[in-house]
């Protein structure tokens, strides 16, 4: 799942440019220096990397889900779906389980000498992580609820259980939004990196907007378009203001990284390393604001006069599909940059 592979990656990627800009590390005291930096650098990737597998491996039940069929007028075919998703549960439970216990194993995050609101930071991910764990172990004891009384031909556990599965599909985009605002804080405005997270998390808004609505199609044939459209337009306003902040740091810091200077290999390794990080944003902001026009095409869409509510709106369904795109493209993007950093 590209998403969710994107979540504790966003935090560490920043840190190498953070901590090199001159004045900040003119500000530390006693000095820390360039090796120590790397090798903390190097142990918040290794941890991320097992906390990164962790949640993932607890979100993964939700791909395998039995596909609900279309007509269960049946009672043979209500058994057989009931049947295997009994036997999808026995086995989604035993996978969010070891998720449990594997989080049970996971050390604490590892000390940030030169930021304390980054320890803060770790620290709080870190404890964020059982309540994912524990609402997917809720979502399972819904399902239970729901696949039984489909069996018994309940007409509005049908519903329900649609209704639920679309609220599982947002489980996970929340739980990203809300790790890149955390994140976005912590890192500092003057940071390119805030301005990201920044723009990812109200993508993750204007998902979970569209989602809503799926969600409240299922139970209103006609949900009004007007609130949504409404919705995607602020997220697409607050996203292209990240973008051009985001812009903005990344000049900045250019210039910073032009006047740097190392006294020692370690030392001017990094800031080398520093630089190259910095060259990545460019593009990544460009892929924001494609997303940005997704959405922007999609809000302006929806808030066309007359228009009724359609589940398999071609324009909706084309824009949203490009968005998931660009989802994984930045997914694939922010594990570069995690990889760079624990190569070094």
């Amino acid at each position: 799942m590209g998403m969710v592979r994107n979540l504790f990656a966003a935090f560490f990627v920043a840190l190498c440019p953070m901590v090199l800009a001159p004045a900040s590390a003119q500000a530390q005291s006693p000095p820390i220096t360039a090796e120590q930096i790397q090798s903390e650098l190097r142990a918040i990737a290794l941890w991320s990397a097992n906390a990164m597998e962790i949640v993932d491996h607890a979100f993964t039940v939700l791909e395998t889900m039995p596909e609900t069929p279309t007509n269960l007028n049946s009672r043979a075919t209500r058994r057989a779906w009931a049947q295997t998703s009994r036997t999808w549960s026995v086995g989604a439970r035993a996978t969010v389980q070891s998720a449990r216990e594997a989080y049970a194993k996971l050390p604490p995050p590892p000390s940030v000498s030169f930021s304390p609101e980054i320890n803060t930071a770790l620290q709080q991910q870190h404890q964020r992580m059982p309540a994912v764990i524990d609402g997917m172990a809720a979502y399972l004891n819904r399902y239970d609820e729901m696949f039984v009384a489909v069996e018994r031909n309940d007409p509005k556990a049908r519903r329900a259980l649609a209704v639920s599965s679309i609220d599982a599909i947002i489980m996970p985009i929340a739980h990203m939004r809300d790790i890149n605002d955390l994140t976005a804080k912590t890192v500092g405005t003057d940071h390119p990196q805030s301005h990201l997270l920044s723009s990812a998390a109200r993508s993750y808004d204007a998902m979970i907007a569209l989602t809503n609505l799926t969600k409240a199609g299922i139970e209103n044939d006609n949900p009004p378009l007007g609130y949504t459209a409404e919705e995607l337009a602020e997220a697409v306003t607050a996203m292209r203001r990240h973008i051009a902040g985001g812009r903005a740091a990344t000049a900045a810091i250019r210039q910073q990284m032009a006047l740097a200077r190392g006294g020692s290999p370690e030392e001017a390794a990094l800031i080398a390393q520093a630089r190259r990080m910095i060259e990545t944003y460019p593009g990544s902001f460009d892929r924001e604001e494609r997303m940005a026009a997704a959405f922007d095409r999609i809000s302006r869409h929806l808030a066309t006069p007359g228009l009724r509510y359609d589940s398999e709106d071609p324009i909706v369904s084309s824009n949203y599909d490009e968005v998931v795109a660009l989802d994984d493209a930045r997914a694939a993007d922010q594990q570069a940059r995690t990889t760079a950093v624990a190569a070094e």
